[in-house]
Protein backbone atom coordinates (compact mmCIF):
# COMPACT_ATOMS: atom_id res chain seq x y z
CA UNK A 1 0.00 0.00 0.00
CA UNK A 2 1.76 3.52 -1.22
CA UNK A 3 0.83 6.39 1.31
CA UNK A 4 1.88 10.06 0.02
CA UNK A 5 2.81 12.15 3.49
CA UNK A 6 2.49 15.77 3.90
CA UNK A 7 5.98 17.42 4.63
CA UNK A 8 4.44 20.12 6.35
CA UNK A 9 1.80 18.50 9.19
CA UNK A 10 2.87 14.98 8.68
CA UNK A 11 -0.60 13.81 7.47
CA UNK A 12 -0.93 10.55 5.16
CA UNK A 13 -3.10 9.89 2.33
CA UNK A 14 -3.66 6.44 1.34
CA UNK A 15 -5.11 6.05 -2.60
CA UNK A 16 -4.15 2.90 -5.12
CA UNK A 17 -3.45 5.79 -8.21
CA UNK A 18 -0.97 7.49 -5.70
CA UNK A 19 1.79 6.85 -8.43
CA UNK A 20 2.40 4.90 -11.57
CA UNK A 21 5.25 2.96 -12.13
CA UNK A 22 5.83 2.57 -15.91
CA UNK A 23 8.92 -0.14 -17.22
CA UNK A 24 10.66 0.84 -20.45
CA UNK A 25 10.37 -3.12 -21.60
CA UNK A 26 7.91 -5.41 -20.35
CA UNK A 27 10.03 -8.37 -22.12
CA UNK A 28 13.64 -8.61 -23.71
CA UNK A 29 15.63 -10.83 -25.95
CA UNK A 30 18.04 -12.96 -24.26
CA UNK A 31 21.10 -11.82 -24.94
CA UNK A 32 24.14 -13.05 -22.64
CA UNK A 33 23.78 -9.89 -20.68
CA UNK A 34 21.77 -8.40 -17.37
CA UNK A 35 19.31 -6.73 -18.74
CA UNK A 36 16.56 -4.71 -16.62
CA UNK A 37 14.04 -1.62 -17.77
CA UNK A 38 14.34 1.69 -17.14
CA UNK A 39 11.71 2.25 -15.02
CA UNK A 40 9.67 5.84 -14.69
CA UNK A 41 7.17 6.56 -11.47
CA UNK A 42 4.93 9.73 -12.02
CA UNK A 43 2.76 10.75 -9.11
CA UNK A 44 -1.14 11.27 -9.47
CA UNK A 45 -0.97 14.53 -11.42
CA UNK A 46 1.57 12.79 -14.33
CA UNK A 47 4.87 14.50 -12.26
CA UNK A 48 8.13 12.62 -13.00
CA UNK A 49 8.81 11.69 -9.25
CA UNK A 50 12.53 11.30 -9.03
CA UNK A 51 14.86 8.50 -8.70
CA UNK A 52 15.87 10.01 -5.06
CA UNK A 53 12.51 9.35 -3.99
CA UNK A 54 12.81 5.49 -4.09
CA UNK A 55 15.08 2.90 -4.22
CA UNK A 56 14.62 0.13 -6.74
CA UNK A 57 15.70 -3.40 -5.45
CA UNK A 58 15.63 -6.67 -8.86
CA UNK A 59 15.47 -10.41 -8.45
CA UNK A 60 19.16 -11.67 -8.38
CA UNK A 61 20.50 -12.63 -12.32
CA UNK A 62 18.24 -11.05 -14.46
CA UNK A 63 19.82 -12.20 -17.77
CA UNK A 64 18.74 -16.18 -18.59
CA UNK A 65 15.92 -16.89 -19.84
CA UNK A 66 12.91 -16.57 -16.92
CA UNK A 67 10.59 -13.87 -15.38
CA UNK A 68 12.18 -11.19 -12.86
CA UNK A 69 10.78 -9.30 -10.24
CA UNK A 70 11.39 -5.41 -9.40
CA UNK A 71 10.74 -3.82 -5.99
CA UNK A 72 9.86 0.04 -5.58
CA UNK A 73 10.40 0.94 -2.01
CA UNK A 74 9.46 4.41 -1.67
CA UNK A 75 10.90 7.46 0.68
CA UNK A 76 10.31 11.04 1.18
CA UNK A 77 6.92 11.93 1.10
CA UNK A 78 6.28 8.71 -0.07
CA UNK A 79 5.54 5.37 2.13
CA UNK A 80 5.16 1.79 0.69
CA UNK A 81 6.31 -0.38 -2.12
CA UNK A 82 5.38 -1.02 -5.50
CA UNK A 83 5.51 -4.34 -7.49
CA UNK A 84 6.63 -5.47 -10.98
CA UNK A 85 7.75 -8.20 -13.79
CA UNK A 86 9.48 -8.48 -16.81
CA UNK A 87 10.74 -11.36 -18.55
CA UNK A 88 13.48 -12.49 -20.78
CA UNK A 89 12.78 -14.81 -23.60
CA UNK A 90 14.90 -17.07 -26.07
CA UNK A 91 16.39 -15.70 -29.65
CA UNK A 92 14.27 -16.54 -32.00
CA UNK A 93 15.33 -18.94 -34.87
CA UNK A 94 14.77 -18.71 -38.41
CA UNK A 95 13.99 -21.46 -41.37
CA UNK A 96 16.45 -23.02 -43.55
CA UNK A 97 13.79 -24.57 -45.95
CA UNK A 98 10.38 -26.26 -46.37
CA UNK A 99 10.70 -29.29 -48.62
CA UNK A 100 7.11 -30.83 -49.96
CA UNK A 101 6.75 -34.32 -49.95
CA UNK A 102 3.65 -37.05 -50.90
CA UNK A 103 0.95 -36.21 -48.52
CA UNK A 104 4.02 -34.70 -46.25
CA UNK A 105 6.21 -31.50 -45.72
CA UNK A 106 9.48 -31.42 -43.80
CA UNK A 107 10.39 -28.18 -42.03
CA UNK A 108 14.04 -27.29 -41.44
CA UNK A 109 15.46 -24.50 -39.12
CA UNK A 110 18.22 -23.06 -38.10
CA UNK A 111 19.58 -24.51 -34.63
CA UNK A 112 19.02 -21.73 -30.99
CA UNK A 113 20.46 -23.81 -28.80
CA UNK A 114 21.60 -21.01 -26.25
CA UNK A 115 18.63 -20.60 -23.77
CA UNK A 116 16.71 -22.87 -25.60
CA UNK A 117 14.50 -26.31 -24.46
CA UNK A 118 12.94 -26.75 -27.92
CA UNK A 119 10.89 -25.82 -30.68
CA UNK A 120 6.78 -25.22 -31.69
CA UNK A 121 6.42 -25.45 -34.99
CA UNK A 122 3.04 -24.01 -36.27
CA UNK A 123 1.63 -24.60 -39.76
CA UNK A 124 -2.26 -23.78 -41.40
CA UNK A 125 -3.99 -23.40 -44.39
CA UNK A 126 -4.49 -19.65 -43.81
CA UNK A 127 -1.78 -17.21 -43.45
CA UNK A 128 -3.25 -15.18 -40.53
CA UNK A 129 -2.37 -18.93 -39.12
CA UNK A 130 -6.34 -18.87 -37.87
CA UNK A 131 -6.94 -22.80 -36.54
CA UNK A 132 -3.43 -23.63 -36.67
CA UNK A 133 -1.93 -26.87 -35.60
CA UNK A 134 1.15 -26.51 -33.34
CA UNK A 135 3.56 -29.18 -33.37
CA UNK A 136 6.04 -29.19 -30.53
CA UNK A 137 9.92 -30.51 -30.76
CA UNK A 138 11.18 -31.31 -27.14
CA UNK A 139 15.05 -31.07 -27.86
CA UNK A 140 17.11 -27.86 -29.33
CA UNK A 141 19.48 -30.31 -30.83
CA UNK A 142 17.22 -31.43 -33.29
CA UNK A 143 16.74 -28.66 -36.54
CA UNK A 144 13.75 -30.44 -38.72
CA UNK A 145 10.40 -31.73 -38.11
CA UNK A 146 8.45 -34.19 -41.05
CA UNK A 147 4.77 -33.27 -40.89
CA UNK A 148 2.50 -36.01 -42.17
CA UNK A 149 -1.04 -36.14 -43.12
CA UNK A 150 -1.72 -32.88 -44.71
CA UNK A 151 -3.76 -32.48 -47.76
CA UNK A 152 -2.26 -32.98 -51.52
CA UNK A 153 -1.85 -29.58 -53.67
CA UNK A 154 -2.84 -27.12 -50.67
CA UNK A 155 -0.49 -24.53 -49.65
CA UNK A 156 0.49 -24.18 -45.97
CA UNK A 157 1.89 -21.57 -44.26
CA UNK A 158 5.19 -22.73 -41.86
CA UNK A 159 6.67 -20.85 -38.94
CA UNK A 160 9.12 -22.27 -35.90
CA UNK A 161 10.19 -20.63 -32.50
CA UNK A 162 12.03 -21.55 -29.98
CA UNK A 163 11.21 -21.86 -26.09
CA UNK A 164 12.66 -22.61 -23.21
CA UNK A 165 11.34 -24.08 -19.99
CA UNK A 166 11.97 -22.87 -16.60
CA UNK A 167 10.12 -24.53 -13.61
CA UNK A 168 6.37 -25.63 -15.10
CA UNK A 169 6.64 -22.16 -17.45
CA UNK A 170 7.45 -22.18 -21.40
CA UNK A 171 9.17 -19.02 -21.99
CA UNK A 172 9.01 -18.37 -26.02
CA UNK A 173 10.64 -16.52 -28.32
CA UNK A 174 9.16 -14.50 -31.28
CA UNK A 175 8.06 -16.38 -34.56
CA UNK A 176 10.84 -17.14 -37.41
CA UNK A 177 9.65 -15.47 -40.74
CA UNK A 178 6.91 -17.38 -42.36
CA UNK A 179 7.78 -19.61 -45.62
CA UNK A 180 4.87 -21.38 -47.74
CA UNK A 181 4.98 -25.05 -48.93
CA UNK A 182 2.38 -27.08 -51.56
CA UNK A 183 2.41 -30.23 -50.26
CA UNK A 184 2.50 -32.95 -53.39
Amino acid sequence: ELKRVCSVCGAEETKKDLATVTLSKNSFVYSGKVQKPVVVVKDSKGRIIPSAGYTITYSKGCKAVGKYALKLTFKGNYRGTINRTYTIVPKATSISSVLSGKKTFTINWKKQTTESSGYEVQYATASSFKGAKTVAVTSSKITSKKIAAVTSKRKYYVRVCAYKKVGNTKYYSAWSGVKTVVVK
